[in-house]
């Protein structure tokens, strides 16, 4: 996790004072960083929030490029990799309920993103549709296994 923690705020800084190729180089190291970590490590929160974080701030730094396409995308891959670790851990209560409220972060985040630009792009509106989709399927889950 240090490796990553050190790749992330590199990347941070490197945003801050405005050297975005420097940022990308950093902020794709750090997202590949927090999926080699993923199934392995055993702070499933903290690896989760890594890979949110690390994914988020690519985004970012994509919007702040207007490069609508690769950030939606970029967003498109957390997505699946946090529905690939789902699948994975299927039993887990816990980690249900982390990957849940990383669903409910993502979904508030580039909503508030794309508000925020005024983004009408189709695919935006795709990709929100399925995260919705998925975060009503974690919590339909969740309730159902926490009654049973």
């Amino acid at each position: 996790m240090h490796k990553w923690k050190n790749k992330i705020t590199k990347g941070n800084n490197a945003f801050s004072e405005g050297c975005d190729s420097e940022a990308l180089y950093y902020y794709q190291a750090a997202c590949q960083r927090a999926e080699q970590l993923l199934p392995h490590w055993f702070d499933v929160e903290a690896v989760t929030a890594a890979l949110v974080v690390s994914y988020q701030n690519l985004a970012e730094l994509y919007f702040r490029q207007s490069l609508y396409i690769d950030a939606l995308s970029t967003y498109r891959s957390l997505h699946l990799h946090l529905r690939n670790f789902s699948s994975i851990n299927p039993g887990s209560d816990s980690t249900q309920s982390i990957i849940h409220r990383a669903y409910r972060r993502i979904d508030t985040e580039l909503a508030a993103t794309l508000k925020t630009l005024n983004l009408q792009d189709p695919n935006a509106a795709e990709l929100m549709d399925e995260i919705k989709k998925i975060f009503e399927n974690h919590t339909n889950q969740l309730n159902k296994d926490k009654y049973q």
